[in-house]
């Protein structure tokens, strides 16, 4: 009898790990993704201004491949700082330190998944989370089957550096068991799991399953983003 692959795998890295990522995150200058800085990228590679390129933000936001999904954003846009690198092209010795830990990590997680994976092809991702940008991530996947580019992102992983002190909270998908949210057989749920955030723990899920981060609301939090592309899924 075949068995289930796991929803999400757990692992860690230690405590000096995590202080070292965190002081680094402090000491660099990070991004700031919101609609502003979405709305420049428009911008920048349309020429378009005002109105028209806040058009073409909620154009390209809601759909893929020119189909229209339904009003609701391909990815939500988020509110946090971040600083964010490809596998090789490290800047300094700690970003390759970053790197070279999780590719560890993807070769152990993939243990489990046994997913077809360009463990080259992988992308460290730096986050703070602040309260007073209300800073949050709206449930999403970072990759999906139905994706047809050559190469797609298809394990995720959620390293806990150090959790807000109020909100931040992570849920993730467990598995696709729809679930009825009242009697009309139309309104349906997925079953999510709410991950305690210890500092040093890894999470580790497949990329297409939907995760979030609510509003923090106290205190910030700091995490270590990282995802390993491959080719299509077949």
């Amino acid at each position: 009898m075949s068995s289930i692959k796991p929803d999400f795998f757990e692992d860690k890295v230690s405590s000096e790990f995590v202080d070292t990522v965190i002081k680094y995150i402090d000491s660099v200058e990070l991004e700031k993704t919101s609609y502003d800085y979405y709305l420049s990228i428009v911008e920048q590679q349309t020429g378009l201004e005002g109105q028209e390129a806040k058009d073409k933000l909620e154009e390209l936001n809601n759909s893929y491949e020119g189909q229209v999904r339904s009003g609701k954003p391909v990815v939500p846009i988020p509110t946090l700082r971040f600083k964010h690198w490809n596998f090789h092209k490290e800047e300094n010795d700690i970003e390759r330190m970053i790197s070279n830990t999780m590719y560890k990590k993807s070769v152990s997680a993939n243990n489990v998944y046994g997913f077809d994976l360009d463990f080259n092809h992988m992308t460290c991702f730096l986050a703070k989370y602040m309260p007073e940008e209300n800073a949050h991530f709206d449930w999403h996947v970072d990759g999906h089957m139905t994706f047809q580019d050559p190469s797609s992102r298809k394990l995720s992983f959620t390293v806990c550096l150090k959790p807000a002190e109020k909100g931040g909270k992570l849920f993730i998908q467990e598995g696709w068991e729809v679930r009825s949210k009242s009697t009309d057989i139309t309104s349906l749920t997925l079953p999510i799991q709410e991950i305690e955030q210890t500092p040093g723990k890894v999470i580790s899920f497949p990329s297409y399953y939907n995760h979030c981060v609510t509003p923090v609301e106290e205190g910030n939090r700091y995490v270590l983003i990282t995802w390993i592309w491959g080719p299509e899924w077949r």
